[in-house]
């Protein structure tokens, strides 16, 4: 799947060349490196099915592109918690 789209959310999360475009309420940022895999998909379906369907709070991120996805249930701050990958040392 190259693209998730939650209309209700005003949510898209797309493919691009080199990680997910996330775009929610006009702001858009790239979770860099990352990828819409089985596993993520999943992680996002239940994420938004609790509520957590805000993929940015006020100021954060502060740059158009980052190296996860953050998830809270408002766009006020803080964020919940965030999806990224293990580092690998």
């Amino acid at each position: 799947m190259q693209k998730m789209a939650f209309p209700h959310l005003d949510l898209t999360l797309e493919k691009e060349t080199g990680g997910v475009r996330v775009t929610q309420n006009g702001k858009s940022y790239l979770a860099r490196r990352r990828q819409l895999r089985e596993d993520v998909r999943a992680m996002i379906y239940l994420s938004i099915s609790q509520c957590f369907h805000c993929l940015w709070v006020k100021n954060h991120p502060r740059g158009d592109a980052i190296h996860y996805i953050c998830f809270a249930r408002s766009h006020t701050p803080p964020w919940d918690y965030l999806l990224a990958k293990k580092k690998q040392w």
